[in-house]
């Protein structure tokens, strides 16, 4: 009865949200609905409220595939936080820590079984190592393929949190130059 349950939430909420914003109706969205339910019925996402249909009617179809599709549980219980963590901004300290160390892997996935999220993972210690400060319970995501292209989605707010002083300058030029490697290395 709660898979059922879970899908007539779904279903409802998004409903919910197409009425409070009437240009998510899109097909794209319709699309994602199949998914969004499987993410619930196997607990990747909580139980569907208002908050979080919205948030992942945010996530770009391709990403949303992908962790439908290939996501797994991550154990939350090693964790290492990056010292230059920053709250809300994962996706790029996940970048950034690719950068500095390639031996990671990035994942992408949910946190708690509610936000959308990105962290690092170092398999060969089965360890997640988490881009923000903020301590999680739960992580359910996918090995991302092709880094190069995650990270220069990330390469702008990066570039940002360097210019207002959110990550030490100190980690500018070495990150800089890593990242012209990789991109020697990828041409």
């Amino acid at each position: 009865m709660e898979k059922l349950g879970g899908k007539f939430m779904v279903d409802a909420m998004f409903e919910k949200d197409i009425g409070l914003w009437p240009n998510n109706d899109t097909e794209e969205n319709r699309s994602k609905l199949p998914m969004i339910r499987g993410l619930v019925e196997n607990g990747a996402l909580d139980w569907p409220t208002q908050a979080l249909i919205h948030e992942v009617l945010s996530i770009h179809t391709s990403d949303l595939q992908h962790i439908h599709g290939r996501g797994r549980p991550y154990s939350a219980e090693k964790i290492f936080y990056l010292p230059t963590g920053i709250a809300g901004d994962c996706h790029a300290m996940a970048a950034f820590g690719w950068v500095m160390d390639q031996k990671l892997y990035i994942v992408n996935g949910f946190a708690d079984k509610t936000n959308y999220h990105s962290w690092l993972y170092n398999a060969e210690k089965d360890v997640i190592i988490e881009p923000t400060p903020i301590e999680r319970y739960a992580y359910f995501g996918y090995i991302v393929e092709d880094k190069v292209r995650f990270v220069i989605n990330e390469l702008s707010r990066i570039s940002d949190l360097f210019i207002e002083g959110q990550l030490p300058r100190e980690l500018a030029l070495p990150f800089f130059l890593r990242w012209v490697k990789i991109l020697e290395k990828a041409n």
